[in-house]
């Protein structure tokens, strides 16, 4: 898990799609290289925490009804899975949107129950003892290895 920690966070500026590179990079061998690229097919959009939004609106609030189709029928998808999650009265909802002319019903199920164990995994690793420890990214000014942190580490908990 630290070495994902670590990962996410080697990104600069907390990352920008490609999507949007491979249409504004004022490289045009980026934007040759990134156009190359097949489109992607599945999109996964984490729309926050609308309570927050919701508490301070008198105008705004959740209906139990769905909002129905986001796509017409006729119209071309965009992404042929779209993944949306968002937290509603402190709970996280993840939304599954496909095309049942290329998808069944029973496979989405499939892929959501394990997307959803391994969100439980990660879940129960972060409540685990000894997760959370610390990281070179945790502290940038220092450049330090891993190594050299769990040196440190050691030498304060004698």
């Amino acid at each position: 898990m630290s070495r994902v920690k670590e990962q996410l966070r080697s990104i600069p500026n907390r990352g920008l799609g490609y999507g949007v590179l491979r249409h504004i990079s004022k490289d045009d061998r980026i934007r040759g290289r990134l156009a190359e690229l097949p489109a992607a097919e599945i999109i996964f959009n984490y729309l926050g925490q609308v309570d927050q939004v919701l508490r301070k609106s008198t105008l705004l609030s959740p209906v139990p009804e769905t909002s129905g189709i986001a796509v017409a029928p006729e119209n071309r998808r965009p992404y042929i899975l779209d993944v949306s999650g968002l937290v509603v009265e402190g709970r996280l909802q993840v939304n599954w949107s496909y095309s049942d002319q290329l998808h069944r019903r029973e496979k989405i199920e499939e892929i959501a129950a394990r997307y959803m164990e391994r969100l439980r995994e990660l879940i129960d690793h972060c409540r685990s003892e000894g997760a959370g420890g610390f990281t070179p990214s945790d502290f940038p000014v220092a450049e330090m290895t891993q190594k050299e942190l769990m040196q440190i580490a050691s030498l304060l908990n004698k």
